[in-house]
């Protein structure tokens, strides 16, 4: 079989993973702008992966009324659609299905005679008002049928995703997988804890955060529960990763409620660093909660803690219920509850061998369902079901 993905996203380090796994079962080539990543590309060519150069792409745009159909857009794609359509059996369009790019890649699929596939994460059917609603019938909707009417099947990053294509009316195939999966090998418990080492933390229990420090992940929640876990167990250090809108204000806060003995802030680091991040924590918390426009979609640093034997503790919100089991592999409690995460917290802080216990229960999980060997072979598996 003969699999074509497309698409900017292509071109980050978690997610060209899949594509270099596949080539153990079929031919596989890429269409990408090559001057976003071309370090990246040099890596996946290694890697027996053909990669074509899609030239100029629109990155995320937040221009008024257009809502991100222009995400991730080549216009020389789709003369390059037509120059490969007699090698290529699956055109996969790794882009959400009111984009333009998935829109032409799936009509164009359909000319040439290839089945066309799409990725969604999307587990909001956004709905638009007054002028918006008006402009987004010409573009954002029409997009999105058209991309819904020329595809042979969806893979869905969550199964509320999932329910919006049935109910959108795609009664075509859909399998709920995400996009790519975990790195077994780097994320692992035997990774050298070096930011526990680095900030004097190996006598602590380290409960760690990794993210976008932005509202929507429900830090201030965690940030207020932090004097409740600390009046019962002194030995326990919040470690926060990440930049975002909220950064100063929690920062001000811990100052404020002389919290700063207790909780470290750290900048984003690379995704070759994470594994280390990961390594350095005992408990991890991801305590997103949900808004009108967003809620969460994945959490791959949720897996990412798991693949490293670490209890996780999250919200009941977006999908990852589907990948924390509550009380098997962490615990899943409601969200916008301090006390609910101060609760659950000290619960792990407390008991070492329940962190153990659901660590290593977690890092099964992510083996059997997330890693990157897996979800090569089930995305290659879906496709190929195309065909029967």
């Amino acid at each position: 079989m003969n699999i074509c993905g497309a698409g900017h996203f292509i071109l980050d380090e978690r997610n060209c993973r899949v594509f270099e796994e596949m080539t153990k079962y079929a031919d596989i080539k890429i269409v990408v702008p090559i001057k976003q990543n071309p370090k990246l590309v040099i890596k996946l060519i290694k890697n027996n992966v053909n990669v074509i150069d899609g030239g100029l792409f629109f990155p995320y745009t937040k221009i008024p009324f257009v809502g991100g159909i222009l995400t991730s857009y080549m216009p020389k794609a789709t003369s390059i659609i037509k120059k490969i359509n007699n090698n290529t059996d699956i055109l996969y369009t790794m882009m959400e299905p009111f984009g333009l790019i998935t829109a032409t890649d799936a009509f164009f699929s359909k000319k040439y005679g290839m089945k066309h596939v799409f990725f969604t994460w999307e587990n909001i059917d956004h709905k638009f008002f007054g002028l918006r609603k008006i402009l987004s019938k010409y573009s954002y909707e029409k997009l999105f049928a058209s991309s819904l009417k020329y595809s042979d099947g969806i893979i869905a990053g969550n199964k509320e995703a999932a329910n919006i294509m049935r109910n959108r009316g795609f009664n075509k195939k859909i399998e709920v997988l995400p996009q790519t999966g975990v790195d077994t090998d780097l994320f692992n418990p035997k990774v050298c804890p070096k930011y526990k080492e680095k900030f004097n933390l190996m006598n602590k229990i380290v409960v760690l955060f990794a993210g976008n420090v932005a509202y929507e992940k429900g830090l201030s929640f965690l940030i207020n529960s932090i004097p409740d876990v600390i009046k019962k167990n002194k030995d326990v250090h919040f470690l926060i990763c990440g930049d975002g809108s909220m950064k100063l204000d929690l920062i001000k806060y811990v100052k404020a409620n002389k919290l700063e003995k207790y909780v470290t802030f750290i900048n984003r680091v690379k995704y070759s660093e994470m594994p280390y991040v990961h390594a350095s924590a005992d408990i991890f918390v991801y305590p997103s909660i949900p808004t009108h426009f967003w809620k969460e979609q994945f959490g791959f640093s949720i897996v990412e803690a798991m693949c490293t034997e670490k209890p996780v503790v999250v919200t009941n919100v977006g999908a990852m219920p589907e990948i924390v089991e509550n009380n098997k592999t962490g615990f899943v409690v409601e969200p916008k509850n301090s006390k609910a995460l101060y609760e659950a917290i000290l619960k792990l802080a407390n008991k070492k061998s329940l962190r153990v216990k659901f660590g290593k229960a977690g890092r099964l999980v992510v083996k059997e369902k997330y890693s990157n060997e897996v979800i090569a072979k089930k995305t290659f598996e879906f496709f190929n079901s195309l065909f029967l």
